[in-house]
């Protein structure tokens, strides 16, 4: 599908960013004309490119292969961003000599040979059979998916576990019989498997959306709205969701026992210094942040923290943070105009959102919500952007702390953050859920002149404090 915020259709062929589309299908569209193109291709499997004239394929190339290896590549890839870009490429070596419609026929072979006996298994556990039908439906427009089963309650749920393979599960909060926090708990116990929680959690219901996650929910989305769009958007989503949710690492869950609110100052106790930490946590990562010594954190300057969670969920997992940690917290989430960074406060940002900042006549900063992006979309390109806004803005010290998430970060960025003198906080990987986003720092910091320390929550906090 072509996302129309950021594409163009022109008489001359089509440029900006495409995503849900197969290699295949976007060589049908760019192929047909004479517009000289560059198309740029990032997925969480990589990253790669392949340049295209008078609808011929002329070069690929991704991290380790070129020609027709890499252009077959990025064909088994998943989840793939396209950006084209009119460009000229007379300088660009050919290296892939067939017809652009061998490569169409040839990638699409190759993805559905990939494809063959790797179906995520899903299993639905709703009490709402009308829901549980549009659900099925809604997973089932990807053809990767099949839906296992539905269970109308927890019980029917461990039923269904004991006879069929399944990778990912679906679970509804308040259902009869037994309840979904008390669902998650077997499931957890006995199977281990990848749940995504499915739920309208009303107002006041905050400490129940805090037992899901404690009890090992890798995500909590809210049910879909009726209208149409709304639920072509929330489908792409929910499978992207379900997708990522089902390469989860579930052994690396860790369940995260409440400290007493009696034993945490409500007030941050500021050192006079002004360090500016990030925090980013994306999938998998919503229990990390209670793992983190925030209260000491908070005591160096600046924190502000990233996170995926769905919008409608944000504003009550910042009250669980407040309610659990002990801290003040105030949210970025809406597009207010300006609002104060402050110290000794957990500043909290949208992933999928863009921000400005600057720097005040009094030395302090401030920052304001640009636009929202298409939840659908991967998040690092708007977070990768924020992440370098800031870093250029921010005239202290700069650490960035990186929790669970899904994804790698691009190559490109990486290059560009590893030339400023910025510290690293990485959690050892058999700690993350998802340890993608930190495996790709790792991997391009070796044998590099980069800052980065690596250890458990305890003394990551340890070490941003005391340097």
């Amino acid at each position: 599908m072509v996302d129309n915020k950021r594409s163009d259709l022109t008489p001359k062929g089509i440029k900006g960013v495409i995503s849900n589309v197969e290699i295949f299908q976007l060589l049908q569209m760019i192929c047909v004309g004479n517009t000289p193109l560059k198309v740029k291709a990032v997925s969480e499997n990589g990253e790669g490119v392949f340049f295209v004239k008078d609808g011929h394929v002329l070069h690929a190339a991704t991290n380790q292969k070129d020609g027709e290896a890499a252009f077959f590549e990025i064909a088994l890839w998943d989840n793939v961003v396209f950006e084209i870009i009119p460009c000229q490429v007379n300088n660009v070596p050919r290296t892939i000599f067939k017809p652009w419609e061998y490569l169409a026929l040839e990638s699409a072979r190759v993805k559905d040979e990939s494809s063959k006996g790797k179906l995520i298994h899903v299993l639905i556990v709703d009490d709402s059979a009308f829901f549980a039908k549009q659900l099925k439906k809604l997973i089932e427009e990807d053809p990767e998916f099949v839906v296992v089963g539905i269970a109308s309650n927890g019980e029917e749920a461990i039923g269904y576990m004991e006879d069929e393979v399944v990778d990912v599960v679906t679970l509804d909060a308040f259902m009869p019989t037994m309840p979904g926090d008390t669902t998650l708990k077997h499931l957890m116990i006995r199977y281990s498997v990848p749940v995504v929680v499915i739920s309208a959690f009303l107002e006041g219901s905050s400490d129940l959306l805090f037992d899901f996650l404690r009890l090992g929910a890798v995500e909590v989305l809210p049910k879909p709205k009726n209208r149409r769009g709304d639920q072509e958007e929330y489908g792409r989503v929910l499978r992207s969701i379900l997708k990522k949710a089902s390469k989860a690492k579930m052994e690396n869950f860790r369940l995260w026992k409440p400290e007493s609110i009696k034993q945490v100052s409500r007030f941050v106790e500021v050192s006079g210094r002004r360090d500016f930490l990030v925090i980013v946590g994306m999938e998998g990562s919503y229990m990390d942040w209670f793992r983190l010594p925030l209260g000491n954190l908070l005591s160096t300057g600046y924190v502000g923290g990233f996170s995926r969670m769905d919008r409608e969920f944000l504003p009550v997992f910042s009250e669980l943070l407040v309610n659990y940690k002990g801290f003040g917290v105030k949210t970025f989430i809406e597009e207010k105009g300006d609002q104060k960074l402050e110290i000794g406060t957990f500043n909290i940002f949208h992933a999928y959102s863009s921000y400005s900042i600057e720097e005040t006549e009094d030395g302090e900063y401030k920052a304001s919500v640009l636009g929202q992006e298409i939840q659908s979309l991967m998040w690092k390109d708007p977070l990768e952007e924020n992440i370098l806004r800031f870093l250029k803005t921010i005239k202290d010290r700069f650490g960035i702390l990186c929790l669970s998430g899904a994804e790698g970060f691009s190559d490109k960025w990486l290059e560009t953050m590893f030339q400023y003198p910025v510290k690293w906080l990485l959690p050892s990987t058999d700690l993350l859920v998802f340890p993608q986003m930190v495996d790709s720092i790792l991997k391009k910091a070796s044998g590099r002149d980069v800052e980065v320390f690596q250890g458990n929550y305890q003394s990551l906090g340890n070490y941003w404090i005391n340097i």
